[in-house]
């Protein structure tokens, strides 16, 4: 449905309401690790089937949906984020739907549409209790029809109205609708029909972790039939993946080259009433098609790319959403978490003594080399050599065999948090519009100079903290103490830092011990966080510091005891430079004031 064709006291209640059904969503979703795959392959398969426009009476088509596979699959939750992901891309970066309405689109195509065949699926078998076969299928097929059906009628109802044209009005858009998408719901009941089917017959222990599916005798009784045993639950093989996404790409074909010259009936009607010669915005890929490469081979590009990016995109959003929600289940045990924590500073240590470059060059050598690149960093402003320099931390990195992973989970928080707060310098910057959207009488624009200002700015900070990163990564708390030596900072303070880091572990070692005792004599309810679990985290932190004091005490009067004396001047024996130091250095350091003064 395109911007316009319904107005605001339609839109924004629409928009209300799927708010509301995205919040619950997120709260309520459930997926197994094995259905991330699955996620990501209805998401791209049906949003290369909507390419495909069916034709149906005069000139208009319309698409198939995808809501009731996707719904009986996934769970309808799982199945309207889906959906929403699909919906979202087609309004932003093809035109495909407008903005105003995209509230409007997702409560018929991804609620109603996604929902209510959902519910008659339940209702059906409650009340017939079919058995795998034709009066099963049958009910499949009903749901698939109904819920195209429904989720038509509602955007007639909401065209209905808005009393805009001569052409709205309740009694001709709502039949107009149903008229149309009675046709194409019979066709959505068969491909629902032959997906479920399929998967049933080859990949039941998929489909028995549908919130939908697995209540039927089928995967109560762990069986497909009488003799053959229900397989085991495992993710979807490559040879599956590839076959769904071939047959994502072949509908992408099949779309541009038979069946894209007409249009949906309600873009027609929008044509008719110039809301098409008046976008709100301009998207990036206007109706699916390149700027540059004008006719279907244009159109077949941004088919296939973006059939394989929803993929991807629908993957990690799936694998978002199940790291989330194992997160929380860890919740009523942030105390467990702030040890697993604190004892990945033991990993670092390990790291330290690893036989890398960086682990080789002297302390005083690093925090030179590093204090140099950061400086320098601030100096330069083009995009291409700040890509560039944000290869030498990842290099050094590999060089010193830190894993790469331990490199950006440090790194990323903070440039992305940055990344968002500056999001309106892509507006407020001046220069060549790349995107642009009129709201009434105001025009935004997003530009090409405002882009490469928040990439650069976002560049310079990651580079500036993964070059501290990599710093601690691969120097120990043993050279931290030589370099504060080499620094000539007062042996008093660094006395203070090297007790301190003794009572940082014993700390973890008692807080071990009452996690040990607590968990062996209590229940822990994982997924729920009381009152009464706060006060037991309080009373273990209590206790915590208690008899951390006290062991620290016992700690330091064995020390004293040993002859230790915190007033004496304790120096630390601090090796002298080698020449491969102070190569590394300048080598570094000439290749960034060459950078600077290009």
């Amino acid at each position: 449905m395109p911007d316009g064709l319904i107005s605001p006291t339609i839109a924004i209640p629409a928009f209300i309401i799927t708010l509301l059904f995205w919040a619950i969503a997120f709260k309520k979703i459930k997926l197994a690790e094995h259905q991330i795959p699955l996620m990501g392959l209805l998401t791209a398969f049906f949003f290369a089937a909507m390419m495909i426009n069916i034709p149906l009476i005069g000139p208009t088509t319309a698409h198939l949906l995808g809501g009731a596979v996707i719904g009986l699959l996934l769970g309808p939750f799982a199945g309207l984020l889906s959906m929403s992901i699909i919906l979202v891309m087609q309004a932003f970066l093809f035109g495909d739907g407008g903005l105003i309405v995209l509230g409007a689109n997702v409560l018929n195509i991804g609620i109603i549409g996604v929902f209510i065949p959902c519910i008659i699926f339940i209702v059906l078998n409650k009340l017939f209790k079919p058995k795998i076969g034709p009066s099963f299928y049958a009910t499949i097929f009903l749901s698939a029809f109904f819920g195209d059906l429904l989720a038509a009628i509602a955007a007639g109802i909401e065209v209905g109205l808005s009393p805009l044209s001569t052409w709205y009005g309740l009694s001709v858009a709502v039949p107009a609708m149903a008229l149309n998408h009675a046709i194409i719901g019979i066709a959505e009941g068969f491909v629902t029909v032959f997906l479920i089917m399929a998967l049933i017959n080859l990949r039941p222990d998929v489909a028995e972790k549908s919130p939908i599916l697995n209540k039927l005798a089928i995967f109560k009784n762990k069986t497909v039939n009488d003799k053959t045993p229900l397989p085991t639950s495992k993710k979807l093989n490559k040879k599956t993946i590839l076959t769904g996404l071939t047959a994502a790409l072949i509908c992408v074909i099949i779309g541009v080259f038979c069946f894209s010259n007409s249009l949906e009936m309600l873009d027609l009607k929008a044509g008719e009433l110039g809301l098409t010669d008046k976008p709100i915005f301009d998207p990036l890929f206007p109706d699916y098609s390149l700027t540059w490469l004008e006719g279907p081979w244009g159109d077949l590009i941004i088919g296939v790319v973006f059939t394989l990016l929803l993929f991807i995109i629908a993957l990690l959003f799936a694998k978002l959403i199940i790291k989330t929600k194992n997160s929380q289940k860890r919740i009523p045990r942030s105390l467990r978490d702030l040890v697993n924590g604190a004892e990945t500073l033991i990993y670092i240590e390990d790291l330290s003594e690893k036989k890398g470059l960086m682990q080789a060059i002297h302390p005083i050598a690093k925090l030179v080399t590093i204090g140099f690149m950061i400086f320098s960093a601030l100096f330069i402003h083009r995009l291409s050599y700040l890509l560039i320099i944000c290869i030498v931390p990842i290099a050094l990195t590999l060089f010193s065999r830190i894993p790469l992973r331990q490199l950006f989970t440090r790194t990323l928080f903070i440039p992305l948090l940055m990344a968002l707060i500056s999001i309106p310098t892509l507006f407020l910057t001046a220069g060549d519009p790349l995107w642009t959207a009129n709201i009434g009488n105001i025009t935004i624009a997003i530009t090409i100079q405002g882009i490469t200002r928040l990439l650069t700015f976002t560049l310079r900070i990651w580079f500036c903290i993964a070059s501290l990163s990599l710093l601690i990564l691969s120097t120990g708390f043993d050279k931290t103490l030589k370099l504060f030596a080499t620094l000539h900072v007062p042996s008093l303070i660094i006395q203070l830092f090297s007790l301190t880091y003794r009572y940082f572990f014993v700390s973890i070692h008692e807080a071990q011990s009452i996690l040990i005792a607590k968990e062996a004599r209590t229940y822990i309810n994982r997924q729920i966080l009381n009152l009464q679990a706060l006060k037991d985290i309080g009373t273990m932190l209590s206790s915590l510091f208690i008899r951390t004091y006290e062991r620290s005490e016992r700690v330091y009067l064995a020390m004293k005891a040993r002859g230790f004396d915190i007033n004496k001047n304790n120096k630390l024996a601090i090796p002298p430079l080698h020449a491969k130091d102070i190569v590394f250095t300048t080598l570094i350091i000439a290749a960034f004031v060459y950078l600077v003064l290009l």
